[in-house]
């Protein structure tokens, strides 16, 4: 998510797969130390990129 603010159209096709797949996940990812839910960072990040 952090790669979409600091590349912006030059993410990686992986790092957008990796995004994408997020999105369309029924079951919100689950990050050692993070108890937010990351739906949210994912969406804001594929609208920096203009795809969400």
């Amino acid at each position: 998510m952090g790669l979409a603010y600091r590349l912006g159209d030059q993410l990686p096709d992986l790092a957008l797969d990796v995004l994408t797949d997020a999105r369309s996940s029924d079951v919100d990812a689950e990050v050692p130390g993070w108890d937010r839910s990351v739906r949210g960072f994912v969406a804001l990040a594929l609208h920096r990129l203009g795809l969400g």
